[in-house]
């Protein structure tokens, strides 16, 4: 119900008296608040409150010092003059603006956190998915466009960001601007594209090529993104905005992989990378990549491209890139070790471990 009082949670199923009364929360609540404090008394305890509604009608929410609130942006206004008292911040929470704008407009909430950073196996949507696509970051690290729409909503630093997809054929201007544009600039010539910048600026401008284009971008009210709408032809397309700016840029066909250590440890991350002749990545790319370690311990433990419906078995030697890239993890050897990617038709690349 969005009307009077702003209860935009859903309901799901109505009352049902075979079920636990919902008074039990609260002694739930007060008894694991007292476990918590009995084992550390240096901090507050907090609680997120999955149904805010129902739990205001329980002792739930003054059973712990912190009280969450799971979406439910609509009472935060309402409850904080009902419970001046209450410290509120948001437990779980959508990545889009409104969500962030609750928190921003509103001097008594402190912060949010969102469902969710990273994504995850479970809660899997239809196959093959093999798990959620929900996260800032892919399962293999990479921060996704949504992650970098997010930056600029709450960075305190200069943020820009350019990303592009096509528009339907025959169509001048579309109603959905997208805060999950991959930083990609290849299309047929002439086909028409929507160019968007996630920024924290007040404006930005548009260049291909060095030459300005697309003229004053326009803003979404829906997302506050800025975009212009274009006719494709190949170079570098650059947004700039103040104190900050990004490009994308036309690439070849696959041509080489390339490969780096990027994280230290026992387990050692390799990155690797399809490339064309110039050495840039391309984000179109999907070829199979297969991993060869040798050496006396040398061990390759598996390998993750944050593709969530590649269902691949995770411990296997060859796995195909997502968006140009992929992850091999591999066991430190101690005598060293020499790993080699290959893949069909492309220049092979080799790390020493």
């Amino acid at each position: 119900d969005g009307g009077e009082g702003g209860f935009t949670q859903p309901m799901y199923g109505g009352y049902k008296p075979d079920q636990p009364d919902a008074a039990r929360i609260e002694l739930i609540a007060q008894r694991l608040a007292a476990v918590v404090r009995r084992a550390d008394t240096s901090r507050p305890v907090t609680g997120a409150l999955a149904g805010v509604v129902m739990s205001n009608q329980t002792a739930y929410p003054e059973a712990v010092d912190v009280v969450g609130y799971n979406y439910t942006e609509s009472r935060y206004a309402d409850d904080h003059k009902t419970y001046p008292k209450r410290v509120i911040y948001g437990s779980e929470n959508r990545h889009d603006l409104p969500a962030w704008l609750a928190v921003r407009d509103n001097e008594h909430i402190f912060g949010q956190f969102l469902w969710t950073g990273i994504d995850y196996l479970g809660e899997s949507g239809p196959w093959p998915a093999r798990g959620s696509e929900a996260g800032l970051l892919n399962l293999a690290g990479d921060v996704k466009p949504i992650g970098r729409y997010r930056a600029a909503l709450w960075a305190e630093t200069p943020v820009c960001y350019v990303g592009t997809y096509p528009l339907a054929r025959g169509q001048r201007r579309g109603n959905m601007v997208s805060a999950y544009a991959q930083p990609v600039w290849n299309y047929d010539e002439g086909q028409r594209v929507r160019v968007v910048c996630y920024t924290n600026g007040d404006n930005a401008r548009l260049s291909l090529n060095g030459t300005p284009i697309g003229g004053e971008p326009r803003r979404d009210s829906a997302t506050g993104i800025l975009y212009w709408d274009i006719d494709y032809a190949p170079g570098t397309l650059k947004a700039e905005t103040e104190g900050a700016s990004a490009s994308v840029v036309t690439t070849g066909r696959p041509y080489a992989l390339r490969a780096a250590i990027v994280g230290e440890g026992e387990v050692l991350q390799v990155r690797v990378e399809v490339v064309d002749e110039e050495g840039r990545r391309v984000l179109l790319a999907d070829n199979d990549i297969a991993c060869m370690a040798r050496g006396e311990d040398a061990q390759l433990l598996g390998m993750e491209n944050g593709d969530i419906r590649d269902t691949t078995v995770a411990t296997s030697h060859h796995r195909r890139a997502h968006q140009g890239t992929l992850i091999a993890y591999l066991r430190r050897a101690r005598r060293g070790a020499t790993v080699t990617f290959t893949s069909p038709m492309l220049k092979p690349a080799t790390v020493e471990l």
